[in-house]
């Protein structure tokens, strides 16, 4: 009877045991395939947010310029190189547009400032960035009037469909 008694409870212990491995089986499927779709849902919104190409985004000639001349700065290195990259990404994606703006904030520690511009804060509800690379050449100071023209792109410190500014240089009392 005793034995009898044991066999059953292994028979349960093994029933119990074969219908949670199913379990975990069927759980860890569900898995799999919820982060399949949130994959594929990842790549339809980035494909959704791709800029769309407009006068905005044609580069004119001598942005087409620039973007070779700083091509020819691949060759350096460290902090050279990454802004000799950023000077060819920022001519490549420079629209043709030339604005007119005033550098309000700059920060030295962090390489970064603003440019105010009233037709881009309507259309962008921000300020347009400026970083070291076109603000230490230019010798450029708070309060300067300058001209630029606008990238989309993105990059380190601003995120993609966010202005920054490009192509810069002071203007003078003839412009």
């Amino acid at each position: 009877h005793i034995r009898a008694e044991q066999r059953r409870a292994m028979e349960l212990s093994s029933e119990i045991l074969l219908q949670a491995s199913l379990l975990a089986v069927i759980a860890g499927a569900g898995w799999l395939y919820l982060q399949f779709k949130n994959r594929e849902a990842a790549k339809e919104v980035k494909h959704s947010n791709a800029p769309k190409v407009s006068e905005r985004a044609r580069s004119s000639a001598d942005t087409r310029r620039q973007a070779a001349s700083a091509s020819k700065l691949s060759v350096a290195s460290g902090p050279e190189k990454v802004a000799a990259e950023n000077v060819a990404m920022s001519a490549k994606a420079a629209p043709a547009k030339e604005y007119k703006g005033t550098i309000r904030r700059w920060s030295e520690r962090n390489g970064m400032g603003f440019i105010t511009n009233e037709e881009l804060r309507e259309e962008y509800n921000v300020d347009v960035r400026i970083f070291q690379e076109e603000f230490g050449p230019n010798d450029l100071r708070v309060d300067d009037k300058v001209a630029f023209r606008v990238s989309l792109d993105g990059r380190p410190g601003c995120p993609k469909n966010q202005p920054w500014a490009c192509s810069v240089r002071r203007l003078t009392t003839d412009d």
